[in-house]
């Protein structure tokens, strides 16, 4: 098992563990019983950033140019394109169903992106992904890739990233605020790649116990649900401790399962994340008329019915969608 070298080697582990991410992703915005979504939100964004940290290729790109090319093609580009999209989809949703619009404000929403407000497009990971790689970028330069200092300064900026949230809390563009806490993670998986090539223990899977009692303790005592996109976090330690749980977690079960299909959603990540959301809010529309959402077993149920109509829906679009805006950023990149 180990980390890809070269942009066109996949690792089939870490796509399998992107797939269990966006199943997760999913989950957490659809119809869904309480204390699932307490659980999944305990891990289920740092797990992405850590992920991104283990592919984090410095060498590759010591050149700040074409490093935030690099990241502008396969990050910023796609962004564009998926909220364009998810813009037009606002436009038939006010029709269908009425819901509230702006479109002066959601399409500087697509520029300014301020999580939760009138300027947020909705598709708010993204940005953070990119602001959270340029800083990593700039924590190895300075540090000369020397791990200890790594760790050092992401520590120091995740603690200043806490004390924000908790005492400022004022949501900035692009994330910036978030991602203060979301390199933390991405940091520490750049500094795990040795860790991880190695043998993976199959009792790591027994890491969602500390990840659930952790999680639930913190949610607990500071009666919240920990959300980096509401810059909720409860206590700190515990929270770190309960996501990095929870990442072992997963990582045990990704390198031990082999389902081609979380491969597939793993391998094409950026598009699911991107385009499920459009189903799932139609589905709770048409849901919530239907049947009783407040009782746990209908939730599950629409949770189900959810899963299977987002999995149905996208099929092949996100590999097709992925082929077209690599083509013509190739074409850009090389005309």
């Amino acid at each position: 098992m180990g980390i890809c070298k070269n942009k066109s080697e996949r690792v089939e582990w870490i796509d399998c563990a992107k797939g269990i991410g966006i199943i997760l992703v999913i989950m957490g915005h659809s119809i869904c019983p309480d204390t699932l979504l307490y659980w999944l939100y305990t891990f289920h964004m740092p797990l992405f950033f850590f992920l991104s940290g283990l592919t984090f290729n410095f060498d590759k790109y010591y050149e700040f140019k074409s490093f935030a090319i690099n990241k502008i093609k396969s990050l910023l580009i796609p962004y564009a394109l998926l909220s364009l999209i998810y813009f037009v989809w606002k436009i038939v949703k006010f029709f269908l169903f009425g819901t509230e619009f702006g479109i002066l404000g959601s399409l500087l929403g697509i520029v300014i992106q301020i999580r939760g407000g009138r300027f947020g497009a909705g598709i708010w990971f993204l940005p953070l992904l990119f602001v959270t790689e340029i800083l990593l970028w700039c924590i190895l330069r300075v540090a000369k890739k020397n791990l200890k200092k790594v760790v050092i300064i992401a520590s120091g900026l995740l603690i200043c990233g806490y004390m924000y949230a908790r005492y400022i809390n004022v949501k900035l563009p692009w994330g910036l605020d978030a991602a203060l806490i979301s390199n933390f993670f991405m940091s520490i998986g750049f500094c795990s790649k040795n860790l991880i090539t190695k043998k993976v223990n199959i009792l790591g899977i027994f890491f969602i116990i500390p990840n659930i009692l952790l999680g639930f303790l913190n949610s607990a005592l500071y009666e919240t649900r920990v959300d980096i996109w509401a810059n909720n976090y409860g206590s700190l330690i515990l929270y770190v401790l309960a996501a990095l749980s929870g990442i072992y977690f997963c990582i045990a079960v990704s390198t031990k399962i082999k389902i081609s299909l979380l491969n597939y959603i793993g391998r094409y990540s950026v598009y699911y994340y991107g385009l499920h959301i459009i189903i799932v809010e139609f589905m709770t529309k048409v849901l919530t008329k239907f049947i009783d959402t407040k009782t746990i077993a209908n939730q599950y149920i629409s949770l189900v019915v959810t899963f299977f109509c987002v999995i149905i829906g996208l099929n092949i679009m996100p590999e097709k969608m992925s082929n077209i805006i690599k083509k013509y950023t190739d074409k850009i990149a090389n005309p």
